[in-house]
């Protein structure tokens, strides 16, 4: 599990964005915010980009979630990823997933 302190305005979208669950591992019967696909494929894009475009991992790991969530909310990820940098990244992700194109 990995925990990310609120930085900037899409931290606070990806906040707002979450699915609220009980995560019994941490104890209590407390809820706990949970990224949902959409901010987990634009954080994994930032990442992959940041990267130098090398992450084999990530590609793979956005790849995977984009075929995993066949209702993604397109909407929402494409008024994002202009604001990210990510935008043509995203396109051949998209493309990429359609096609079954792993491999970067």
């Amino acid at each position: 599990m990995d925990i990310f302190p609120v930085k900037d305005d899409f931290s606070l979208a990806q906040l707002e964005h979450a699915t609220r669950l009980a995560l019994p591992a941490l104890g209590s019967g407390a809820e706990y915010p949970v990224a949902s696909s959409e901010d987990i494929v634009l954080a994994k894009l930032q990442w992959y980009k940041a990267g130098g475009e090398t992450s084999e991992r990530q590609w793979t790991d956005i790849l995977k979630v984009i075929i995993a969530t066949p209702k993604m909310d397109w909407v929402y990820v494409e008024s994002w990823a202009p604001r990210l940098g990510v935008e043509p990244l995203l396109a051949r992700a998209r493309a990429a997933a359609v096609s079954g194109q792993m491999i970067p």
